[in-house]
C-alpha cells in the first residue's frame, strides 16, 4: 500500500517547522563577518580657511596637503586598514612637490587576479 499525498507532505511540513523555529531562535544562525573597517580622508582645496594637516582629516576639519594625506593612508594601512579612500573637496589642489604614488599607496597585498580587471577607485 502507497501512503497517501497527505502522509508524505507532513515529514516535509515537520521539517520546515523545524528548519524555520531553528532560525528563529538562531540556532542555525550562520555568524556574521565583520565587514572591514573603512577610513575616509578628506582634504581641502590649496587655501582654504578650515584646512589643517594637524585636523582630524573630516569634513569638519580637513587637511590641507596631499601629502599629509598620503602619509595618513600609508599609516592607515600599516594598521591594516584595508578600505581607505581620500576625498578631495572642490576646488585647486596645488602642489609644492610631485606627488609620487607606489605599491605603499595602493593597499593590495596581491595583483589581481588573471582575468579580472585592477580595483579602480570609488566616489
Amino acid at each position: 500500500m502507497r501512503p497517501s499525498p497527505e502522509t508524505r507532505r507532513r515529514p516535509a511540513a515537520a521539517l520546515a517547522a523545524a528548519l524555520t523555529t531553528a532560525l528563529l531562535t538562531g540556532v542555525l544562525s550562520v555568524p556574521a563577518h565583520a565587514a572591514p573597517a573603512s577610513h575616509t580622508i578628506v582634504v581641502a582645496a590649496t587655501g582654504a580657511a578650515n584646512a589643517d594637516d594637524d585636523g582630524n582629516g573630516r569634513r569638519d576639519e580637513p587637511l590641507a596637503t596631499l601629502a599629509e594625506a598620503q602619509r595618513r593612508v600609508r599609516a592607515a594601512l600599516a594598521q591594516g586598514e584595508v578600505n581607505v579612500t581620500v576625498e578631495l573637496l572642490d576646488g585647486v589642489h596645488r602642489l609644492t612637490a610631485p606627488l609620487r604614488l607606489d605599491a605603499a599607496d595602493s593597499g593590495a597585498r596581491a595583483p589581481p587576479s588573471p582575468g579580472r580587471p585592477p580595483a579602480t577607485p570609488t566616489r
